[in-house]
């Protein structure tokens, strides 16, 4: 089996750039959610309305916003267009219980809200409370927060609902709220859900409306800076502790992060697999927030469940992988983690890319493991002979977060881990392997001796044989007595040669 190995690694080469000809496939999108709300409501209500009608209508609408939160939302309410207030709490209950217990307050609210059906001046305040959810979008502090526009109303203020309909905010939650109890007209010209506070039969279902998060987007009339670096993370699992980990390196690395104040769309681009499906996931730079929004962003999407099985999905990453780094111009940090090595050999992750291009892929398996079948052929093609940020890696924790080279000029010496003997592996494929050549070997060496030492037995047989016939076929001449001088006499004579004087 090894020897097949070693034959397969030595047609690597010649399949070098393959991969490439598969058709990458586009993942769906993920997006992370916002962070926060800022709150913009406008008050308008019929000369007809009562003042328990129009505390009733507060509270509705504090009903349904956070109690007791641990984050403060800031809250803008327009009452008509005469008066506006900015409130900033974690209870907007106690809020309004505050202003209807100072009567003199209330009363000012009271009639602040009552407003003449279609008054143009309306129209300005909507259209100045998209201004102010513009001016969140540009800026750093604000952009990644929920802005929430709600109409608090009894009757169909067209104009109104015409300029927020027209809304082209990103990030922009519009709500509607009638004392009416008929809905229906505010409902056809609200572009918008509406209810009424009145509606009891789902509380829970409507507090959860307004409270929801939105799928966060970069505003489009932001200036984007351009980064020093582009990062790219594929991961053929969703970890989002390992993502989080390279987040924090490239915001806290001087070769990746960038200005506090400026942001960026495309800061950290991620593929990663899902439920058996590849994501594409972006991370934005936001200035000072960028990790506030990407820690709050991995905790939302952290309940996901990785397989660690071979999947087509798995080879799609892989190949997104491959055609990223080989057509990358800026200088590009590239992560690639794979949570089963079985699912790569067969994969040539080498490709022609920039000397500005470093790749780290980071394996869960022991590194002893996969060096013979994973890491080899790697250095074998010179992959990882380029530069010192071309890397196979341990998924460690403790290294990945403290002894990373990307996004970094320079990092402090490594700690070695503690040497110990090497024993080879006691796998049963490696022994059954060990046996079948220990057999074959010994069959040959058997065989071979055994049939020298036949035809040397075999030979020396031969020639007894011959020389037995030679010696059956001439007997006479092997027969004959031998002339011996001690049997040329009988016993009682005496020779002269024998007898001396």
């Amino acid at each position: 089996m090894r020897v097949l190995t070693v034959l397969l690694l030595l047609l690597l080469p010649p399949l070098t750039f393959q991969i490439l000809e598969n058709p990458v496939i586009s993942p769906a999108q993920l997006f992370c959610p916002t962070v926060g709300t800022n709150a913009y409501a406008l008050v308008t209500v019929c000369s007809n309305t009562t003042k328990v009608e129009f505390v009733q209508l507060l509270q509705a609408y504090a009903k349904f916003m956070p109690m007791n939160s641990s984050q403060q939302i800031k809250y803008d309410f327009y009452f008509g267009s005469n008066y506006s207030t900015i409130i900033t709490t974690t209870d907007l209950t106690q809020e309004v219980d505050d202003w209807v217990n100072d009567t003199n307050y209330m009363n000012l609210l009271y009639a602040s809200s009552k407003t003449d059906s279609e008054t143009p001046e309306l129209v300005g305040i909507a259209k100045s409370i998209l201004d102010n959810v513009a001016k969140d979008n540009q800026l750093d502090s604000t952009v990644y927060l929920k802005k929430q526009v709600v109409l608090l109303t009894n009757y169909v203020p067209y104009n109104v609902t015409d300029v927020f309909n027209n809304n082209t905010n990103e990030n922009t939650q519009r709500l509607g709220l009638s004392l009416d109890l008929d809905l229906s007209p505010l409902d056809k010209a609200a572009e918008f859900p509406v209810f009424r506070i009145d509606d009891d039969r789902d509380v829970a279902s409507i507090r959860a409306i307004f409270q929801e998060t939105r799928d966060f987007e970069f505003p489009a009339i932001v200036h984007e800076d351009k980064p020093q670096s582009d990062i790219y993370v594929f991961m053929t699992s969703a970890n989002m502790s390992q993502l989080m980990n390279v987040i924090e390196t490239a915001i806290n690395g001087p070769t990746c992060q960038m200005a506090s104040t400026k942001m960026y769309s495309s800061f950290i681009h991620t593929q990663l697999v899902k439920n058996d499906t590849a994501w594409n996931l972006v991370i934005p730079w936001l200035g000072q927030k960028t990790h506030m929004f990407a820690s709050n962003c991995m905790k939302s999407l952290n309940h996901f469940k990785s397989n660690t099985n071979c999947t087509a999905v798995k080879d799609q990453i892989l190949n997104s992988y491959v055609n990223s780094i080989s057509t990358a111009k800026n200088q590009t940090f590239a992560y690639l983690f794979i949570d089963n090595s079985e699912c790569a050999m067969t994969k040539n992750l080498t490709t022609i890319m920039e000397d500005s291009t470093h790749v780290r892929i980071v394996m869960n398996e022991e590194l002893n493991d996969v060096y013979e079948d994973f890491t080899l052929p790697l250095v074998n093609l010179g992959f990882l002979d380029k530069t010192i940020d071309n890397q196979v890696i341990k998924n460690n924790m403790f290294y990945l977060q403290n002894y990373s080279t990307s996004c970094a000029d320079e990092i402090p010496m490594v700690p070695l881990e503690s040497a110990r003997p090497w024993h080879r592996p006691k796998y049963l494929s490696i022994a059954l392997d060990d046996m079948l050549t220990i057999f074959i070997c010994a069959t040959i060496s058997v065989s071979t001796f055994g049939i020298l030492i036949y035809r040397y037995v075999s030979r020396k047989h031969r020639q007894q044989v011959e020389l037995l016939t030679e010696l059956m076929l001439q007997p006479r001449i092997y027969k004959a007595p031998k002339e011996c001088p001690k049997v040329a006499r009988l016993p009682w004579e005496i020779k002269s040669e024998n007898v001396n004087l």
